[in-house]
């Protein structure tokens, strides 16, 4: 038997319990691949419950070390580095825990403070470029650190209460908000926003021009431009914004 045969006998064993390898290592030897085995999955679910801690803190071990495997049997690693391991997991709560709201937000928010500290660094804009734009073709650029998403829930509360190790509120259903992570300095940070900022942070992440977040916010919400005039300013003094075009 070839070693590249071995090998990947080796690695459906890990995988997914095949049991062809046994047939090529002495008997005393097999009794140490279920040790490989577990070691192999316990490697992964701590791998996912690190970016993960607030949301495996709420859930409580047992159910987060279920949906961690169920995960891992689907999608094994493909990275050379276990530091790229589970992207998409907190797409997997949201199908797993489809009607327990706060957690796909609490997953979401989670995922994205580690993404926001992991990227590479982007300067942000001089705010005295401003004197020189088209408001009327200009396009905002955020930094790559941001990401914003809507929530229902009172996850923001239940996360904060996690972090200080305080009893967290019992999950509540919340008048709908923005989301809003970035990274200042070497520091993740999130804010709550209103309905109009989640609405320009959405459109101009999706590349939308500021005319055409404004006229959007203008008509959804019935926002004047000294409201978005406002939240750009916000934005600049955050060092959220990194190029007009």
């Amino acid at each position: 038997m070839s070693l590249i045969d071995l090998q990947r006998d080796f690695r459906a064993h890990i995988l997914r319990g095949d049991v062809a390898v046994a047939r090529h290592v002495p008997e005393a030897s097999r009794r140490g691949l279920p040790v490989y085995a577990h070691a192999y999955r316990a490697t992964l679910i701590d791998c996912l419950r690190d970016p993960y801690e607030k949301t495996a803190l709420w859930l409580g071990e047992e159910a987060f070390e279920a949906a961690a495997g169920a995960y891992i049997d689907q999608h094994p690693p493909s990275s050379w580095t276990l530091a790229a391991y589970g992207p998409d997991f907190a797409e997997a709560f949201a199908e797993r825990h489809a009607d327990d709201l706060e957690v796909v937000e609490l997953a979401w928010l989670d995922r994205a403070l580690r993404q926001a500290f992991a990227v590479a660094d982007t300067p942000a804009i001089d705010p005295a470029r401003l004197a020189e734009v088209d408001w009327e073709t200009a396009t905002i650029v955020l930094a790559p650190h941001v990401a914003a998403r809507d929530v229902r829930t009172n996850a923001v509360a239940i996360w904060n209460a996690l972090a200080t190790g305080d009893m967290p509120p019992p999950p509540e259903i919340m008048p709908r908000a923005g989301l809003l992570v970035w990274r200042d300095g070497l520091s993740p940070s999130f804010r709550t926003t209103e309905p109009v900022e989640l609405t320009a942070l959405t459109a101009t992440l999706s590349g939308a021009s500021f005319a055409a977040t404004c006229t959007l916010a203008r008509h959804v919400h019935d926002s004047d431009p000294s409201e978005i005039g406002a939240i750009l300013g916000t934005w600049l003094r955050d060092g959220l914004i990194v190029a007009i075009d």
